[in-house]
């Protein structure tokens, strides 16, 4: 029973941070997609 506590306490952690870093990878992504777009055009121009 000791050792499950922690456990579920670290997963109660990382499920109230997800929302923020799921939201910085939502918003990331497409940032990074359009970044790369542009670097693939400037690169065959």
């Amino acid at each position: 029973m000791e050792k499950r506590e922690p456990k579920e306490q670290k997963e109660k952690r990382e499920r109230e941070s997800d929302p923020r870093w799921f939201r910085i990878l939502v918003l990331a992504l497409p940032a990074v997609a359009a970044v790369a777009a542009c670097v693939e055009q400037l690169a065959r121009r």
